[in-house]
């Protein structure tokens, strides 16, 4: 299968289980909230409403050429023509999409493409190996981008698929953005700036409807393939490749390979020889999780420059021990033969790997060394979501021990951020309330990662991803069952980052593997209905007017070097 149709649906089902989850949120609250439309990388989501943001990219004056571009037809699909202003709009929001990913993120995440430089100037292999321009690959995605909203559009309607009114407010959010920036410029003026010329305020709201339609048309699809999936068929899966979705925890530790050695055989030769001794130290210490701490701790360089830090780091219980690892993770992050062994099974596919197992494994740069302390197991723990406020001991220099006065500032800030929240909690008469705690985070946390989204974490589960005193007040102080800690809980807890005030979201439904299943049980039957309604089309379908599409490459070009 294409590539980026892989991208473009694993696209789709990130935003699709983020709108699912505002939206339950909503349903909640008896409210409508609007949805996050942000701008894509690689194939972009068509089927996705996607606003992009106004400014994010500075544009200029495009080239134009004679004829109006609403009159100049460029795109014939399915026997239907559409307009160059129409198809230069879909062009300006592929290049968006790249260049937005690959402002944020890098152009390694944005299929190397570097928003600094003109798309003209830079190359993309395709599908076949060959070079072309990304310009010219930008222009393939316009039209694939363009016969697909057209499509599944088109049986939007068939369907009688009717917009919600949450989706009509997203119409109406995306014509609002564009009219608060537009200064003085109308707002087809505006538009026309941004995308480029012939993007007039009606031909705007006419895409973004029809993209809401398809959106619509493919949840609705998405809920009928999830009501399909029953318990049975999620414990079918399960018991099938339950290696897939089992958990297991264990100790590890590696030793380091000379990679600068003259004779590459001996230091990994020598390397795991020190492996050996550390797994035969722990044996006659009793092969106990205390004497494998020991001698993670004894087997440390001593004439390392970091030996003092590297002794604090290993004297802490967390620094050797995984909590609830799948076996892609250890097949990934060590190898797949450590998995193979940490999962073994007898001849009844039941795991036979019992705790106190000690082995080594031998990479390119490290051996390592893993000490089981169970076999693995289903994790039948639930997530569950947070939202905090960090207020830091120190934004310029996090690594560093903080002083008195910086730990006491931090926790009158903190202690200040809390008691704000009960004072709108009293005029409120409410007994919780997010959104009034939402409304505090952006003036007060430090966390950067969280803070454009509310404070929220969401779906943790108890792995060791968090520091320990953040999971220990998520799951209640080791409550794993979340019996102890209800929605609007709050709190204040200090970690090595700050102080953090915490609020409990709330809990899942069902544990992740449940959940895991399902919604790959859904992906399934959603791409075979996809794929079988693509079929029907043929690449003969869909013709393009090679002058009127070069000239909209090449005003695109103009428009987005300035």
């Amino acid at each position: 299968m294409d590539k980026n149709l892989e991208k473009e649906k694993e696209l789709y089902r990130k935003e699709r289980k983020e709108r699912i989850s505002k939206n339950a949120k909503a349903n909640e609250k008896g409210s409508s909230k609007g949805k996050d439309h942000s701008a894509l990388v690689s194939k972009i989501l068509t089927w996705v409403f996607c606003i992009v943001l106004v400014g994010a990219i500075v544009v200029g004056t495009i080239f134009q050429f004679g004829v109006p571009q609403k009159l100049l037809k460029a795109v014939k699909i399915d026997g239907k023509s559409y307009s160059a202003a129409e198809y230069t709009f879909y062009y300006a929001s592929v290049y968006y999409s790249f260049a937005n990913y690959s402002q944020t993120y890098g152009a390694t995440y944005a299929d190397g493409f570097d928003y600094n430089q003109p798309a003209a100037n830079q190359t993309h292999k395709d599908s076949d190996g060959n070079e072309e321009t990304f310009d010219k690959y930008f222009a393939k995605l316009a039209v694939d981008n363009m016969a697909n909203v057209k499509r599944y559009y088109a049986k939007a309607l068939e369907n009688n698929i009717e917009l919600t009114d949450e989706d009509n407010k997203a119409i109406e959010d995306a014509m609002t953005q564009y009219d608060q920036n537009r200064g003085n410029y109308s707002v087809s003026s505006f538009l026309s700036k941004q995308y480029g010329k012939g993007i007039t305020e009606r031909l705007f709201r006419k895409i973004v409807t029809e993209q809401q339609y398809v959106t619509r048309f493919r949840d609705v699809k998405t809920e009928e393939f999830d009501n399909d999936i029953t318990d049975d068929k999620i414990n079918a899966e399960y018991s099938a490749n339950k290696k897939d979705y089992d958990v297991v925890d264990f100790r590890w530790y590696t030793i380091d390979i000379d990679t600068d050695a003259a004779d590459a055989d001996k230091a990994k030769s020598d390397a795991e020889a020190k492996a050996d001794e550390f797994i035969a130290a722990v044996k006659a210490d009793g092969n106990t999780e205390d004497a494998f701490k020991k001698q993670a701790i004894l087997f440390l360089d001593k004439d390392s420059s970091d030996y003092e830090s590297d002794k604090d780091t290993y004297s802490k219980d967390g620094a050797t021990i995984l909590h609830k690892t799948d076996y892609a993770t250890i097949s990934s992050s060590v190898s797949t033969d450590a998995a193979d062994w940490v999962y073994s099974v007898d001849d009844n596919g039941n795991y036979n790997r019992p705790a106190g197992e000690t082995a080594k494994f031998s990479t390119d740069k490290y051996v390592y060394i893993i000490y089981t302390l169970g076999a693995p197991y289903q994790d039948n723990v639930k997530p569950v979501s947070v939202r905090h406020i960090l207020c830091a001991f120190s934004t310029e220099n996090t690594g560093a021990t903080p002083t008195d006065e910086q730990k006491q500032a931090a926790k009158e800030k903190a202690e200040k951020v809390l008691q704000s929240y009960k004072d709108a909690l009293s005029q409120s008469g409410k007994e919780y309330d997010e959104d009034a705690f939402v409304n505090l985070v952006a003036d007060n946390s430090d966390d950067t990662g969280t803070s454009s989204k509310g404070g929220l974490i969401e779906n943790m589960i108890n792995n060791d991803q968090y520091v320990a005193e953040f999971e220990d007040w998520a799951f209640a102080e080791g409550n794993y069952a979340g019996e102890a800690r209800k929605t609007g809980d709050v709190g204040i807890i200090e970690t090595e980052y700050g102080y953090h005030v915490m609020y409990f979201v709330g809990q899942a439904d069902e544990p992740s593997w449940y959940t895991t299943i399902k919604d790959k049980l859904v992906d399934s039957e959603s791409d075979k209905f996809w794929e079988d309604f693509d079929a029907q089309f043929s690449e003969d379908d869909v013709q393009t007017v090679d002058w009127v599409q070069n000239k909209v490459i090449a005003a695109q070009n103009k428009l987005h070097s300035k």
